[in-house]
Parts: structure tokens; sequence; C-alpha cells
């Protein structure tokens, strides 16, 4: 994985786990760019990395409202 500049980023993943993109967090630390994250919707998941490694995976199942 390569390293951003910036502290904290999001891996967008799209069909069979192959990554999207990218973008750019603005986070002050850990906590704050988990619960940007956390609220982060992506139709196949996503990933947080920071400059010290990964965070963790986020997986948003699409429901529909009836």
């Amino acid at each position: 994985m390569k390293m951003n500049t910036c502290a904290y980023w999001l891996v967008i993943f799209g069909p069979d786990d192959v990554a999207a993109g990218t973008a750019e967090l603005a986070c002050r630390d850990d906590i704050e760019a988990a619960m940007v994250a956390f609220t982060t919707s992506s139709p196949f998941g996503h990933a947080l990395w920071s400059q010290n490694g990964f965070l963790g995976r986020f997986e948003m199942s699409l429901s529909r409202t009836e």
C-alpha cells in the first residue's frame, strides 16, 4: 500500500474488492477519522488508513426503504 502525504485516507472498493479510488480525510485524530469512515456510504465498502497503517474496513449494506 502506497503511503499518502495526508494523515488519513479511505480506499474505496469497487466490485470484487478491487480498489476503485482513494479519498483524503482532513481529520485531527484516529477517532475523528473513524467517525467519518463509519458515516461514509460506499456501495462496495471502504478501508480507513493512516500514516501508521490500516485502521479498519467499513461495509455498508444497501437497503431499500418501503
